[in-house]
């Protein structure tokens, strides 16, 4: 039904195509507002930054101790790709 009303009024199609890309648009604004205003979703929302923080903080070490294991396996890779091939 949508390609025959298309191929006989493309200009109305269009139209239509453009108002359901703003009303998901609008949409999506009102949900944003809605869920941003629930005293739910800021409890939510803080506890996930809050987990992130603790997340972040926990994994720091691990990343450092990867960091050091990796250094000169990395850098013998760069001296590799840098020297000339003969």
């Amino acid at each position: 039904m949508a390609t025959l009303s298309a191929r006989l009024f493309p200009s109305a199609h269009r139209i239509v195509e453009w108002l359901e890309r703003h009303a998901q648009v609008r949409l999506s604004i009102l949900f944003t507002y809605v869920f941003s205003k629930s005293p739910l979703f800021i409890s939510l929302m803080r506890l996930l930054r809050s987990a992130m923080g603790l997340l972040t903080q926990s994994l720091m070490p691990v990343g450092r101790a990867a960091q050091t294991l990796v250094a000169p396996v990395v850098s013998s890779l760069a001296w590799a790709t840098a020297s000339p091939c003969s």
